[in-house]
């Protein structure tokens, strides 16, 4: 009886008994082999030809019988351990994985199936893998030889760094120039731009009113600041700058107008001449009206 190795083994011996002292036998040969777990039957071959002390064949004074034996191969526990990989990375935005399997400790030739492995994540952070299936161990023949191993496995991890790097997000409010209306006009929202094409808009949390109203003619500021603006993927990015330029709206005013007082003759009575009325030249805004008092009078 033996343990199971992976190799072929085998056994020869045989054992004589009843022989009269001084005779020897020769000519007959035993083995029983086998390489998997199991029970394997020996075999005889040959003819055994049996001599006395001087040589002489002696045989046919001989009952010959032969028993066959067998060689019993006990199922082994070799160790053998699946080791999944690991991994350290950066953030690139999107998922990434490892899956790759090292066994340590199968026997030359053997080789493996139906186990797989998995480690994966997006964000910044450490991920432990996670092995599914079943192992089947095979040796060069494919034969499932599972059974003489003691299986073991252990995890690695997907370990995802941050950027480090410094990222520059730059913001520049909106900017008008518009003509007065007599009415609320306004200038709204800011453009967004980055050193670092992973780093999106939406990881920005703006606390400001990027708005800039007005009136009467004028310039109008947002009065963006950089800390209106923050980091809100402190996860994946460790260092982010705002470089903010401010938006506004310019109003400006209507063209120039030109009141004239209207003019007035009469012949003389001794009465005072007196003209209330003008007229003007420029464009009023729709709605608005002027009020003009022309004051004067004479009488000589």
């Amino acid at each position: 009886t033996v343990t199971y190795t992976g190799s072929e083994q085998s056994i020869t011996g045989i054992t004589a008994m009843g022989l009269i002292d001084g005779h020897t036998y020769e000519g007959l040969t035993y083995a029983a082999k086998g390489t998997n777990v199991g029970e394997y039957d020996g075999e005889f071959s040959g003819t055994a030809v049996i001599k006395d002390a001087a040589g002489n064949d002696v045989t046919n004074n001989y009952n010959v019988k032969t028993e066959i034996g067998k060689l019993t191969i006990n199922k082994a526990e070799i160790a053998v351990t699946f080791t999944g990989d690991s991994k350290t990375v950066t953030y690139t935005g999107i998922e990434q994985s490892i899956n790759g399997i090292t066994p340590t400790g199968l026997l030359e030739g053997h080789t493996y199936e139906g186990l797989t492995y998995l480690a994966k994540g997006t964000d910044a952070g450490e991920y432990n893998g996670a092995f599914t299936g079943t192992v089947v161990i095979k040796d060069a023949n494919g034969t499932d030889v599972t059974e003489n191993y003691k299986v073991k496995t252990e995890i690695g991890k997907l370990t995802i760094n941050p950027i480090t790097d410094k990222v520059t997000v730059t913001i520049t409010g909106n900017t008008d120039t518009k003509p007065y209306n007599g009415t609320t006009q306004t200038v709204t929202g800011y453009t967004f731009a980055s050193d670092n094409k992973l780093y999106t808009e939406s990881k920005v949390d703006f606390t400001g009113i990027a708005t800039a109203a007005g009136i009467t003619a004028g310039k109008y500021d947002m009065n963006l600041k950089p800390e209106h603006f923050s980091n809100k993927d402190t996860t994946n990015f460790t260092n982010v700058e705002f470089v903010v330029t401010d938006g506004w709206l310019r109003i400006t005013p209507l063209d120039a107008l030109v009141i004239t007082a209207n003019d007035a003759t009469k012949p003389y009575d001794g009465k005072p001449l007196t003209e209330s009325g003008f007229t003007y030249v420029g464009k009023l805004n729709e709605g608005d009206t002027i009020e003009a008092v022309v004051e004067g009078t004479i009488t000589d």
